[in-house]
């Protein structure tokens, strides 16, 4: 999803696919009551990642088996409430500059 606000992603069921999803300069959306389970790459792709998006939520979803389960590069004011995040191959929640 590029340059896209205000959108709501809400109970996808995302499995064994290469990366759960790529969130750029998206700000203002809501991801909600998914289950994202098993990303096969290795890298910081495996995984659903915000690059340059702020003031979204991530709320009561389950992340299982990602490298990076929940990635966030030059983001801010994300909300992330209730999630479960379960057995990152590398790491469950990141946060970069």
């Amino acid at each position: 999803m590029k340059s896209k606000n205000y959108i709501v992603i809400d109970g996808f069921n995302v499995t064994n696919v290469w990366e759960w999803g790529q969130i750029l300069s998206s700000n203002y959306s809501i991801f909600q009551n998914n289950n994202f389970v098993t990303a096969t790459d290795s890298g910081t792709r495996g995984s659903l990642r915000f690059i340059n998006s702020n003031y979204n939520k991530i709320l009561n979803n389950i992340f299982f088996d990602g490298n990076d389960n929940l990635f966030f590069e030059n983001s801010n004011n994300n909300l992330i409430i209730n999630n479960i995040l379960v057995r990152g191959r590398h790491s469950l929640l990141s946060l970069a500059c």
